[in-house]
């Protein structure tokens, strides 16, 4: 038991846990010890921690909230932590506001939103609901190696991944590699367009394929890579010298 004399006390406890690794963030509680002939105040109820993405309309929620007779419940919302966003109608049971653009790679912010409610006789203790924004999800890019062809005994070649995308418009750096064939020395593998000398043929050989494989990064992924196959004929054969006798 504890002795509150007249008036209400508060007691905070904070609990953390721990795995052997690593430590949790704290997690609070309050509960607020009344004395025992104290009026019953209205029950404020800020509603569920919310997980939210950028740049979109949020809505907290304050219906749930409890008068302690039939008087209509007056609300009043605060933001306490966080990066300020704008709340609208913060005397409604449910305001509302924006998140925050968020890019990718970004951190999660974190906003907490305090709630009292008052019946015309007294007013609530707080409650809290934190609202947690999230950064857009990173799509892995695609990679694209070309498209497979016929190439000539010693010629300069050029391979291309310029039709590689990303959904989310990031810039992407290349990484290309020789999987097969007769090795060649590629001018940048890191280039979206690197040529190499095809290898020499003669006539009576015959054909022979490299294949190439290139995969892209956005900063945040890298993709699957795409691979490429290229034959290489060899030069056609000189027509045989006719003899004249005169």
């Amino acid at each position: 038991d504890i002795d509150v004399g007249l008036s209400h006390q508060t007691l905070v406890f904070s609990l953390i846990v721990h795995d052997g690794l690593a430590a949790s963030v704290a997690d609070t509680i309050v509960i607020t010890v009344e004395p025992a002939n104290a009026p019953e105040r209205p029950l404020a109820d800020a509603g569920r921690d919310l997980m939210v993405d950028s740049n979109i309309v949020v809505e907290l929620n304050g219906t749930r909230s409890q008068p302690q007779g039939d008087t209509p419940l007056q609300f009043t919302w605060t933001q306490v932590a966080g990066k300020a966003v704008n709340l609208l109608d913060s005397s409604s049971a449910r305001p509302r506001f924006r998140s925050m653009k968020l890019s990718i790679g970004d951190d999660v912010e974190d906003l907490q939103f305090k709630l009292i409610v008052d019946d015309g006789l007294m007013e609530s203790y707080p409650s809290f609901v934190q609202v947690s924004v999230h950064p857009p999800k990173n799509t892995i890019p695609i990679a694209d190696a070309g498209v497979d062809r016929s190439i000539q005994s010693g010629e300069t070649v050029f391979l291309t991944a310029l039709g590689s995308s990303d959904a989310d418009g990031q810039g992407l750096s290349y990484n290309w590699t020789q999987v097969t064939g007769t090795p060649v020395q590629l001018s940048d593998p890191q280039s979206a367009e690197p040529s190499f000398v095809a290898p020499f043929l003669n006539v009576q050989n015959t054909p022979e394929i490299l294949v190439f494989s290139v995969a892209v990064s956005d900063g945040y992924a890298v993709s699957e890579p795409d691979f490429v196959s290229l034959t290489v004929v060899s030069p056609p054969e000189e027509n045989a010298p006719i003899a004249h006798a005169g």
